[in-house]
């Protein structure tokens, strides 16, 4: 999994024998020094903009004022969070009067961010043959991991109002084609390798899935019809412990739901339930 502290080191690895310098004496930096053996990197210190903490150490590193570092670094690693005191752009400008032969890296908050997006995809299917797209109108997709995929059917592609899918590391969501509108719906699949799927030709008038646990599945057929208020979920969302072996006693699992059912409105669905084909589940059913 990518991290702040992955990127920090391929940074420092890439930089390998030049002089180094980090800006930003954060907690994370601190952290970072303490866990690592940093005795293979040439660096000469840390820069930091806050009046209180200059002249104090990180670890073994002083830490100053940009005016105190020499003109000779070679590369400047930017490890500010919260951006408070100086934005990576105003570094980048001081650099360019003061320091202008140093190099700025990028950001390793936003590095991180990026290349853990980047490995999440959505595509549309189409005749047996994917096409990646960056959305759809009335979808939301929140990252919450990497290498997750979202696949959607298309002829036709399902109307989307109001629907969010939330998604943890390598998770798998796969929408199948639909004339329907898939609206109200909040998807919460955080745990790793967690799956929705939903078949074709589905309608949704609003509904709230929540997978709590890794590795659980929730499948609905096709040509479902549900209604709203629906709830559904792989676990009960808290452990219960047996106290005499510490096990978990009360383990999720998975939902599988049949072709052709038709589940009306403000019904439960709990871990562990398979619905049949061509059932109809009443309102308010658990």
């Amino acid at each position: 999994m990518y991290s702040e502290e992955s990127i920090l080191i391929e940074q420092l690895e890439s930089t390998k024998g030049s002089k180094i310098a980090f800006w930003g004496a954060s907690v994370f930096l601190k952290k970072f020094i303490k866990n690592n053996d940093l005795t293979g990197y040439n660096i000469v210190g840390i820069i930091d903009s806050d009046d209180e903490k200059i002249g104090l150490y990180c670890g073994k590193y002083q830490i100053v004022e940009y005016q105190k570092i020499s003109s000779d670094i070679d590369y400047i690693i930017f490890t500010i969070k919260n951006n408070n005191h100086k934005s990576y752009d105003s570094i980048s400008s001081i650099l360019s009067v003061n320091n202008e032969n140093t190099k700025l890296l990028p950001n390793i908050f936003v590095e991180s961010k990026v290349k853990t997006l980047a490995s999440n995809k959505i595509f549309l299917l189409n005749n047996g043959k994917r096409f990646q797209i960056s959305g759809l109108p009335g979808l939301e997709i929140i990252w919450g991991g990497q290498n997750s995929i979202i696949e959607i059917g298309a002829n036709p592609i399902p109307q989307f109002k109001d629907f969010t899918i939330g998604c943890g590391d390598n998770a798998y969501v796969s929408i199948g084609s639909s004339p329907h509108v898939l609206k109200n719906t909040y998807v919460s699949i955080p745990y790793e390798s967690s799956k929705l799927i939903i078949g074709k030709n589905c309608s949704i008038g609003g509904m709230k899935i929540i997978s709590a646990e890794k590795a659980k599945t929730i499948r609905f057929g096709e040509d479902c019809n549900i209604s709203f208020d629906i709830r559904v979920h792989t676990s009960d969302s808290h452990t219960i412990f047996d106290s005499n072996t510490e096990e978990v006693i009360n383990k999720g699992g998975d939902i599988v739901i049949g072709d052709r059912v038709w589940i009306c409105q403000n019904t439960t669905i709990l871990k562990n339930t398979e619905i049949k084909n061509d059932t109809v589940i009443g309102a308010s059913s658990l």
